[in-house]
């Protein structure tokens, strides 16, 4: 293409031909906001049902009217408006009552504690009781210990009561009755009693042990060098059995059931033969008569008999 004065191109590029009409524009439209869109949806949801406390209000309200109703067509409408109104006169009474001051009682929390004796068999008819105070009540002359005792079949009864004293730890002596004997402690200030202690035991026991023997019998001919001796006695009793003829001796200690077995060494000759014993509670006893065992031909041949019956001859055997 060229120009009117001269033949050089033009840099213009010519315009189409008009037809009269405006182009078209293309215009963007923007996407929705999701924010917006989201509660755009929630009012649909919303305006499609009733919200769901709503609806258990209605589900209430037809409820209480049907019972109303009912009430009604039964009689009973009287008695349940008297229960309600009871109801909301006695909550309106507790709310609007002027509260009382009560008194709050005074409680002793703890209790003293007594010790435990090592053994508590005893053949003494008197004891001390050892007692611990709680360190609260050292030196207070208001609180006083109260020593109780329970015998077997009895309830616990006060036999003596006595000051605290300045330090923690008491001594209390009391008396004991034949056979089981259960201590507790308290403590009193005020005329309160606090808990009870733990129970200690002493069993008082002047009686000595009695043994029954079992083995060996009067007269029998022992053909060993050892007679084994049981029997039965008091339960844990120590047991001491001694052969006067060679001054050999052993001990031993009944069982929990009483029994016991000693074997002690035989000599040749006459073997006198002594059992003692002494209890937990400190009584001492012996069997009521001693055996001797008399030497035969044989030095196996030992025959045993008690001291005081006639002597036994030993019979000869075949070895």
């Amino acid at each position: 293409m060229t120009t009117r004065r001269g033949g050089r191109a033009s840099h213009v590029r010519p315009r189409p031909p008009s037809t009269g009409r405006p182009a078209p524009q293309r215009v963007r439209v923007p996407a929705p906001d999701a924010y917006r869109l989201k509660q755009a949806r929630g009012l649909d949801r919303r305006r499609r049902g009733l919200p769901m406390p709503a609806r258990v209000l209605l589900v209430v309200a037809v409820v209480a009217l049907g019972g109303a109703v009912f009430a009604t067509a039964t009689g009973g409408i009287g008695s349940l408006v008297r229960a309600l109104g009871t109801s909301l006169s006695g909550f309106v009474d507790d709310i609007t009552a002027t509260p009382t001051p009560s008194s709050t009682p005074f409680v002793v929390a703890d209790a003293p504690v007594l010790a435990s004796p090592t053994e508590p068999y005893t053949n003494q008819p008197r004891v001390d009781l050892e007692v611990t105070v709680p360190d609260g009540f050292v030196g207070d002359s208001a609180v006083r210990v109260r020593i109780y005792l329970t015998l077997e079949g009895q309830a616990p009864a006060p036999i003596a009561e006595t000051p605290v004293g300045s330090t923690i730890r008491l001594v209390v002596p009391v008396d004991l009755t034949p056979g089981r004997n259960d201590f507790s402690a308290t403590i009193v200030e005020a005329g309160i009693e606090s808990e009870a202690s733990p129970i200690v035991t002493f069993i008082l026991d002047t009686e000595p042990p009695k043994f029954v023997l079992s083995a060996p019998k009067n007269g029998e001919t022992i053909n060993r060098p050892n007679v084994v001796i049981t029997g039965t006695t008091q339960p844990r009793t120590t047991l001491l059995a001694r052969n006067e003829a060679n001054g050999t001796s052993i001990s031993g200690q009944a069982g929990a059931d009483g029994a016991f077995t000693l074997d002690l060494p035989l000599g040749p000759g006459s073997n006198g033969i002594r059992l003692t014993g002494t209890d937990p509670a400190g009584n001492q006893g012996d069997s009521s008569s001693a055996w001797s065992a008399a030497a035969g031909s044989s030095p196996r041949c030992s025959p045993l008999r008690r001291t005081g019956s006639p002597p036994h001859p030993c019979r000869s055997r075949s070895s």
